[in-house]
């Protein structure tokens, strides 16, 4: 997992790959007919997606879906079901051993890696994007370099701010960290800047990774958390400053994984805040009635919904998260 610091707030960062990914889904023409209502539900779910190896079953509960995209649990069956019968996922329930019950493993099938522009495709005289070949290009190589598709710069992957879901596998991934060469030196990506901006050499970097292991600590941890005090420093100041916080007795991962978790919550809270606020305004003047059922709903100025059934009024109630989700999915139709 990496994480970025901007100024008082840090928030985690997704490769590239995962960036490009969702931005397909609301953009590409793959995903054109998928509801509105079923998109942050698959944006979680190719947040998951390893990007080593994108085929490989993602094991997500959909209880976990459900919390982390600010849905219900059967609003993500629906999105699932989409995704299957559109062929983009291919799903298999796999009873677990010695307990009761079963989990469904989620395995993102060749189209889906295709539309999510995780791969490219390759022929014996020249790469492709033919959907007919089935030999398929991973965007990081085998010895965890990116590929020349995902190659980006190091400055940028350290400065722009964007929001990732925390990884589960939190030791896995920093055991897969990319590497970089700087000043002849192999550096984890997210450390690189402290060498690229001129504020420690390489060897001082290395100096310090051995320190934090000997003290129990991730050196990346421990600059995600201190960065905006990290980017007034240089050079002894700096190794002095960072040796010193390698001897306190703090958890420096915890507060990472407590920070990007907040930093996402309040992310995802203020862009459903703006989705039902510009609904309420595009939907002015509508009217919505339950698909199976009587009762219609018009939107007024100001997010008011007067809600009425055979013509007789029931009230005035508001545009609110539910009521979104119901149009998004269907369960209320524009009449």
């Amino acid at each position: 997992m990496k994480s970025i610091a901007t100024g008082a707030i840090r928030v985690p960062s997704y490769p590239m790959s995962i960036l490009r990914g969702c931005a397909s889904i609301d953009e590409g023409d793959a995903f054109k007919d998928l509801p509105d209502g079923f998109i942050r539900v698959v944006m979680r779910l190719v947040k998951k997606i390893d990007v080593m190896t994108p085929d490989k079953a993602i094991f997500a509960r959909r209880e976990t879906l459900a919390r982390e995209a600010g849905k219900s649990c059967e609003t993500v069956g629906r999105a699932l079901r989409w995704l299957e019968d559109q062929g983009f996922i291919s799903r298999k329930q796999v009873t677990r051993k010695g307990l009761k019950g079963s989990d469904a493993h989620i395995r993102p099938t060749p189209k889906m890696i295709e539309a999510l522009g995780f791969c490219h495709r390759k022929t014996n005289s020249k790469t492709e994007t033919s959907p007919t070949n089935s030999h398929l290009e991973p965007a990081v190589n085998n010895d965890g370099s990116i590929s020349a598709l995902q190659k980006h710069s190091i400055n940028k992957q350290s400065d722009e701010p964007v929001v990732q879901k925390l990884s589960t596998k939190v030791d896995s991934d920093r055991a897969n960290k990319k590497t970089v060469k700087v000043q002849g030196r192999s550096l984890p990506v997210d450390l690189a800047w402290l060498v690229t901006e001129g504020r420690l050499k390489a060897t001082g970097v290395l100096r310090l990774m051995t320190l934090a292991k000997q003290s129990g600590k991730l050196l990346s941890d421990v600059v995600t958390v201190s960065r905006c005090y990290l980017q007034k420093l240089v050079g002894n100041d700096l190794f002095a400053y960072v040796r010193s916080l390698l001897n306190q007795n703090k958890d420096f991962k915890r507060i990472v994984e407590n920070d990007a978790n907040e930093a996402e919550a309040n992310f995802l809270k203020i862009q459903r805040k703006e989705l039902i606020a510009r609904k309420a305004q595009e939907w002015v003047g509508r009217r919505f009635r339950e698909k199976q059922g009587v009762r219609v709903y018009l939107v007024e100025k100001g997010g008011n919904l007067a809600v009425s059934e055979n013509g007789k009024s029931l009230g005035v109630n508001w545009v609110n998260g539910d009521f979104v989700d119901a149009v998004q999915e269907g369960r209320l139709v524009m009449c």
